[in-house]
């Protein structure tokens, strides 16, 4: 049996082309001045995007992520709106775009087409669409670029990120795999619990996404410092066979790194693994995205090890048939 039936394997080695594809996306787009907020309504794979945003830019205006039905109460006229679902057919997301067209947001959707291209071309708003084809979790570099450029032209993140953009392929072509096999090996039988700084979390959270959606495993992501105040007491009679990550970066706060360090030694003093991982690059973007494909591969190689197929989600698939009647 082929344990990699839908070739997971080569959606990874060709990521870093798709980002390289996918600098061609999401230009041209003009939105209306003054922007009060940028909302990213995306769930699952495709909310990661926001995240990325949330990782790389402080912006004075806020980066929210909206993973679920409707919108909040203070989204107004003056947000823009990012409805991005990768199949375009993710019903929160087409909820909450409906949501922001009565608010008369400024709506732009990006999908691989579905409902949602649909509802943006009969409302005539600005509209991606990106190649389909992969699961959404593997397609980050066209769900997050685009949107990048869209910001880049409309003067709402530094145009300074061009550059960074273009040299994110070929950063993106080391290789990731020896690396990962000798963590997942590591991994074998174990429970994952990946920890960040709050600035971070996504590659904690996208960690998280891969273990779950790739080796079809349970696992936890949580950060500092929200989990030095609940979730470290529970190290004191741990349920399981647990093996912690922690995601360190130079650009944390020094309390935080501080914090870090305490937290591994207490943590092994309990008898748990836990491996640090500092992440590395010239821009926090490359930083994101390298992390985030280290992680893919990791789950990748636990996946193999396992003895399962790291790209079907029959459970999830089963749940939204069920949600249809």
């Amino acid at each position: 049996m082929n344990l990699d039936s839908q070739n997971m394997k080569g959606v990874l080695d060709a990521f870093p082309e798709q980002c390289a594809q996918a600098i061609e996306l999401g230009r041209g787009f003009k939105i209306s001045a003054p922007i009060s907020a940028i909302v990213f309504c995306g769930i699952g794979g495709s909310a990661i995007p926001a995240e990325v945003f949330q990782a790389c830019f402080d912006l004075k205006i806020p980066i929210i992520a909206h993973p679920d039905y409707g919108l909040p109460k203070c989204i107004g006229p003056d947000a823009l709106v990012f409805a991005v679902s990768y199949s375009g057919n993710t019903e929160e997301t087409l909820d909450a775009c409906r949501e922001a067209m009565k608010r008369k947001c400024q709506v732009i959707g990006l999908s691989s087409g579905g409902k949602l291209r649909e509802i943006c071309t009969m409302a005539r708003l600005p509209f991606i669409e990106v190649p389909a084809g992969l699961q959404p979790r593997d397609a980050i570099g066209y769900m997050t670029i685009p949107l990048m450029n869209v910001c880049i032209d409309n003067g709402l993140i530094p145009r300074t990120m061009r550059t960074e953009i273009h040299e994110l392929p070929e950063t993106l072509k080391q290789n990731f795999q020896t690396n990962a096999k000798e963590l997942a090996d590591k991994l074998t039988g174990k429970v994952p619990i990946i920890y960040a700084s709050r600035r971070m979390r996504v590659v904690a959270r996208t960690w998280k996404k891969k273990f779950n959606e790739n080796a079809k495993i349970f696992a936890f992501a949580n950060e500092f410092p929200e989990l030095n105040h609940n979730e470290l007491v529970g190290y004191t009679t741990p349920q399981a066979n647990f093996f912690t990550i922690i995601i360190e970066d130079e650009t944390d706060h020094p309390r935080i790194r501080k914090r870090m360090e305490i937290t591994k030694k207490l943590i092994q003093q309990k008898g748990i693994p836990v491996f640090s991982m500092k992440l590395t690059g010239s821009s926090q973007l490359t930083k994101v995205f390298s992390a985030i494909l280290l992680g893919s591969w990791v789950s990748y190689e636990v996946a193999m090890t396992s003895g399962v197929d790291p790209s079907p989600v029959e459970i999830v698939e089963h749940l939204k048939s069920a949600m249809r009647h």
